[in-house]
């Protein structure tokens, strides 16, 4: 495979993100604060992966272009030798009689000079940005003269079309992982899909919709940085769950992520305090998700993070975005620079414990505690 990198080893998979927020809070902070990301249309299943019909029914649906091609040496009128043009579905919708006898009338006037003993036509199906869709050759043919020239036959000009390796199947896609799983559900094979590479657009491998598989997903990571994953058996969403993000290091509650979503999990406890998070962005923008949550102790939901604190490393300045009513993870977008932000909940962090003593002399002295009882004495 081409575009495919294939990945060894287990890799912890995103969750399913169904969601697509957008924040209606006024930005009153410099370019750095973050900002709603670009809604995008996300699909809500992939029924089309499941069988190699379904991906081929879904594809044909998709046809708005249809190209051909004359190959010969010494071809006399290449205007209509080759031709690539819109093709504009019928009330019925995609039809492949007319798409073929368009592609038929266009190549069968190509003139080419008698020495040649044939020729061979090509045909390219596309989607409207020219992705190629179904692509084919008929065999090498005599040819026949017509007027001053020679032309193919047109019965000789029909194409044995099939799926390129890889099709065209989402918009606004960064990347995205494919799993293969056993009859228990455990991971077997990962296959990796860079969306960078084809302007944003999820190329399927042709192969996983041809072969039978115990079963596995599709995580499709987008542009405003959400993720959604599906079955690959059924094409159905499969249902979110959290991030967990307790592992993650962190310097007496400071959390620091850089170029990357903020994703955490704390357990219930009524005395908390707060945590703080360090926000480093390397690149010119960057689109990341917020997912903070609390569980309780048998690992349901006890609430998600209703809103953050945020400043610019380097400012003074404070600015808090409520998150209420808002779905979670939520889409934000930052421009370069360091951040600290600081989440807010419902109930945790409301009445957090001190972990410091008070110190003995009230703050008056340089570390200098005043004892209040005479200390024992040592025993050499």
């Amino acid at each position: 495979m081409k575009s495919i990198t294939k990945i060894i080893g287990a890799i912890a998979l995103a969750v399913a993100i169904t969601c697509n927020p957008s924040i209606s809070a006024q930005e009153s902070g410099g370019g750095g604060i973050p900002i709603p990301a670009p809604v995008i249309t996300k699909p809500t299943n992939m029924a089309m992966i499941t069988s190699p019909g379904a991906l081929k029914s879904y594809l044909v649906e998709k046809i708005r272009k249809v190209g051909g091609q004359i190959v010969a040496d010494n071809v006399t009128d290449w205007n209509n030798a080759w031709f690539y043009e819109p093709y504009q579905p019928g009330p019925f919708g995609v039809d492949l009689t007319d798409v073929l006898g368009a592609y038929n009338r266009k190549l069968s006037v190509g003139l080419i000079r008698p020495e040649l003993s044939g020729a061979s036509a090509y045909a390219y199906l596309g989607d409207a940005n020219g992705r190629t869709l179904f692509y084919g050759s008929a065999p090498k043919s005599q040819l026949q003269q017509a007027g001053k020239g020679w032309v193919i036959p047109p019965e000789s000009l029909a194409p044995t079309l099939q799926m390129p390796e890889y099709v065209p199947i989402g918009e606004n896609v960064s990347w995205a992982q494919i799993t293969v799983r056993d009859t228990n559900g455990n991971p077997v094979d990962y296959f990796y899909i860079d969306g960078y590479n084809s302007g944003g657009t999820l190329m399927f491998p042709v192969y996983f919709s041809t072969v039978a598989v115990a079963g596995g997903d599709i995580t499709v990571h987008y542009t405003d940085g959400t993720q959604a994953s599906f079955d690959l058996k059924s094409g159905e969403l499969l249902p979110e769950t959290l991030v967990p993000g307790t592992v993650k290091p962190n310097i007496d509650g400071v959390f620091s992520f850089k170029n990357e979503n903020i994703a955490l999990q704390f357990l219930w406890d009524d005395g908390a305090e707060l945590p703080l998070v360090q926000l480093i962005v390397t690149n010119s923008s960057m689109v990341l998700t917020y997912s903070v949550s609390v569980t309780n102790a048998d690992g349901s939901l006890h609430e998600w993070s209703d809103g953050y604190t945020i400043r610019q490393s380097g400012t003074i300045n404070e600015w808090y975005k409520s998150l209420q009513g808002f779905p979670q993870p939520v889409a934000l977008q930052f421009n370069r620079g360091g951040y600290f932000m600081t989440p807010h909940f419902p109930t945790y962090g409301k009445t957090p414990r001190s972990r410091y003593s008070r110190p003995y002399d009230g703050g008056g002295g340089m570390g200098v505690a005043t004892p209040t009882s005479e200390p024992a004495p040592v025993t050499p």
